[in-house]
């Protein structure tokens, strides 16, 4: 019996029926395949760390070193498993050409810090794609995967290094996945050469760069070695950087996808809960009589609500089990950066029962929000359903109507008469728009040259970066001195960014790395107070702060020229870069002071163009990286903005094929319970294109309602989950940047123009309906 309703209600209202399935099997799809994300980021992300046995705490050191007075630290402390310092060779971006031998890094615009090393012997390997630690022979070059991204390397391809002593050709056997340096957020990469070659380019290359590297025997001591190692006379010319910011470096990218597929899942479930409340609904109201019925001759209500369940059970488990299949054959493309940069994973049985443990869910939900508005069975009345349509309707006078035409006020008319109906199919629009506008505002906005602003830096015409070294240190000063009289250059600011020991909440020391300037000339938009203009006074970003246990007006302790020294916080900003704890501050800087790199802000006068400029500049600062905001941020933020862009397509698309289902359902279940209306209106003499046109105005009224409520609500409620997403990577109060070209016109105009051909297709069956025939019952 279940089986025979099941099959002509299904025949009845085919599309009401296809439309439920698809919303169901769209949601059981994304909800499996962020679930398999999830398990592919995770499982992945351990399995990279133990392949390459990932170094606990490192410390980047720029300058001489002295191994032996490391290898008497670590003999000093029993609990650090392993320790190996690594010789980089610093190489200059005018040095390296990659693909074209007549255009180098510097030429190309990069940002990025490129060194030359060897194979590692201990731990931190550089892994193949294999993931298994590589081997490169002489003449042979091992690539950071981020370089075979962005200029689309394959192995056999020449690279080449060139200085005034020496010319050297490469050739690419390998791509490597380095667990230090893997993410294009992070601006250094490392080449793996042959041992034999390194030592010929070491004889021309002066700049080297160390990373004294360390294991311990329990993660738990790597904050005690941390700050064991801040405390001694060791090497601290560089940044420190511990395993668990390593780990979330890798994880950040795919991370975020994660949780916006996973939006996007919840928000279609939301429709297909509203699908189900329609269809049952509908077929309640189509099968009332039959109902009554049923109860007449003594069926309870359990039972009868347990028929209609049955056929919705049956829908929902093929609706799961569809979506879910086809995450298994599609979810490849959501984890191909995941399997680019981490190594591919095999789902085995639990991951699988993981995955498909998640579409049950949704299953279930579904399930019993369906067995709950069956409840509505219990209310129908046997003597109620019999006298049905003997209502009186609420009516609108049409004489009194301003409106100009006649089908127009018709359509607004049944939406007002019908609104509880009507709602359901706004709130569809309203969330599809919402989905649809979320992910896009939040793509404009990181690809916006504002977006420097939640990096922690100004915004600026130019951007200089100058790693620290006793050659960038003496050009440091060149440079200041030619923008003094360079006359096309409105202003400019220094900033040098050194690392300090603070005390922490718990009365222990950590370092922090806080960049000193003058931070009026190129304001930063703080969320909190104002930037450190005094001495004394310095601004934190969110997550210090909140490491710290700081708000402004508070004081905390700040090493010094080893000299403790109270600062007092003047402001709070938001920054994502090097794990998002960063400070600035006006604090003395002398020659014990640990300085890690320079920035130097530019703005050009008004006329002077600024890539003419921005290449003069390379051209006379060779060694250092001269870029605009746009190029910075893209070559930063590449893979995240990429990741994004294939989000942000998803959701369009899913949004207006909800804008088209959800259309084509309600105007073929409109169609059916207006059948009567309808032949009424052609025995008046309305036209055909008439009373479509009724229907255009229910559903484009509608809509635009819809879109303008969506709009607000993605520009507040969106940009709030934002915020709350953001928080935990340090930016807790984006402001979203919307154009309004495509915000409030291209995209409303696709949703219009989609539901627009809905109508018109869905209403082409009007003139199959006869008025002799409907009126006279034999329908």
């Amino acid at each position: 019996m279940i089986f025979r309703m099941a099959q002509r209600d299904i025949v009845r209202n085919r599309i009401l029926t296809l439309t439920l399935i698809a919303f169901i099997s769209l949601s059981s799809f994304l909800m499996a395949s962020a679930t398999t994300m999830v398990v592919h980021l995770f499982t992945s992300i351990e399995q990279f760390f133990q392949q390459a046995k990932a170094p606990h705490f490192v410390q980047m050191h720029a300058g001489p070193i002295n191994q032996q007075q490391i290898e008497a630290f670590v003999m000093e402390h029993p609990f650090v498993e392993a320790q190996q310092t690594v010789d980089m060779l610093t190489i200059e971006q005018t040095q390296l050409f990659i693909e074209n031998r007549t255009q180098s890094e510097a030429m190309n615009s990069s940002v990025m810090d490129s060194s030359f090393v060897t194979q590692n012997q201990l731990f931190d390997f550089l892994l193949d794609e294999a993931n298994q630690p590589l081997q490169v022979a002489q003449g042979e070059i091992a690539v950071p995967i981020y370089y075979m991204e962005k200029y689309h390397l394959q192995l056999g391809d020449k690279i080449w290094f060139a200085n005034e002593q020496v010319e050297k050709e490469f050739t690419i056997s390998s791509f490597t996945r380095d667990v230090q340096m893997n993410p294009s957020i992070v601006s250094s990469k490392r080449f793996v050469i042959h041992q034999e070659d390194w030592h010929t380019l070491a004889q021309s290359i002066t700049q080297h760069e160390y990373l004294i590297e360390f294991l311990v025997t329990e993660q738990a001591q790597i904050q005690q070695l941390e700050q064991l190692y801040q405390a001694s006379n060791l090497p601290k010319q560089g940044p420190t950087v511990t395993y668990p910011l390593f780990k979330m470096l890798n994880m950040l990218t795919d991370g975020l996808n994660v949780v916006i597929v996973l939006f996007l899942s919840i928000l279609l479930m939301i429709v297909a809960m509203l699908c189900i409340r329609l269809t049952v609904m509908t077929t309640l109201e189509e099968d009332i009589r039959e109902i009554a019925v049923m109860k007449g001759i003594g069926i309870a209500n359990k039972q009868i609500r347990l028929l209609y369940l049955g056929k919705y059970i049956a829908i929902t488990v093929l609706a799961g089990i569809s979506g879910y299949l086809l995450s298994l054959f599609i979810i490849q493309h959501f984890t191909a950066n995941m399997a680019r940069y981490l190594g591919q994973f095999h789902m085995t049985i639990p991951h699988y029962f993981l995955s498909f443990s998640s579409v049950a869910f949704i299953c279930l939900i579904a399930i019993l929000y369906c067995y709950f508005v069956l409840k509505k069975c219990e209310r129908i009345s046997v003597v109620e359903a019999f006298r049905q349509g003997a209502a009186t309707e609420k009516t609108i006078a049409l004489a009194n109507s301003k409106l100009p035409s006649i089908n127009l006020l018709l359509g607004i008319k049944d939406i007002v008469v019908r609104f509880p109906m009507y709602r359901l199919i706004a709130a569809v629009f309203m969330i599809a728009c919402f989905m649809m506008l979320v992910p896009l505002n939040l793509l404009q906005t990181v690809k916006s040259p504002d977006f420097i602003t939640y990096m922690g830096a100004s915004k600026s015409d130019i951007r200089i970066d100058l790693p620290y070294n006793d050659a960038t240190r003496r050009q440091f000063e060149s440079i200041q001195a030619t923008l003094a009289q360079d006359v096309e250059v409105e202003k400019h600011a220094t900033f040098t960014t050194a690392k300090f020991m603070v005390e922490t909440a718990d009365k222990q020391y950590d370092s922090i790395q806080v960049e000193i300037g003058d931070f009026t000339a190129f304001p930063l938009r703080y969320v909190e107070g104002a930037a450190p203009t005094q001495k004394g006074s310095i601004a934190l970003s969110v997550l210090q702060a909140r490491e710290l246990a700081v708000d402004v007006g508070d004081s905390f302790t700040i090493i010094v020229d080893r000299v403790p020294k109270q600062v007092t916080v003047s402001g709070i900003y938001q920054d994502i870069t090097n794990g998002g704890k960063t400070a600035k501050a006006q604090l003395p800087l002398n020659a014990a002071t640990p300085i890690l790199w320079y920035v130097i802000n530019i703005n050009v006068t008004d006329g002077v163009a600024t890539e003419e400029k921005i290449e003069a500049y390379r051209a006379l600062f060779k060694t250092a990286k001269v870029t605009d905001m746009t190029h910075y941020i893209s070559q930063t933020l590449g893979a995240n903005i990429a990741q994004l862009k294939q989000i942000t397509v998803l959701a369009i698309i899913v949004s207006l094929s909800i804008a088209i289902c959800i259309t084509a359902m309600f105007i073929n279940l409109l169609l059916a319970k207006d059948a009567r209306q309808i032949a009424i209106l052609q025995s008046l003499g309305f036209s055909k294109q008439a009373i479509r046109a009724q229907y255009m105005t229910r559903a484009i009224t509608l809509l635009i309602i819809s879109i303008i409520i969506g709009t607000i609500l993605s520009n507040t409620v969106g940009q709030y989950l934002i915020n709350k997403l953001a928080t935990l990577i340090g930016a807790s109060h984006i402001t979203l940047i919307t154009y309004p070209l495509q915000a409030y016109f291209f995209y409303p105009l696709l949703f219009i123009c989609a539901v627009t051909w809905t109508v018109l297709l869905a209403t082409t069956k009007l003139q199959r309906h006869s008025a002799i025939t409907i009126l006279g019952g034999n329908e």
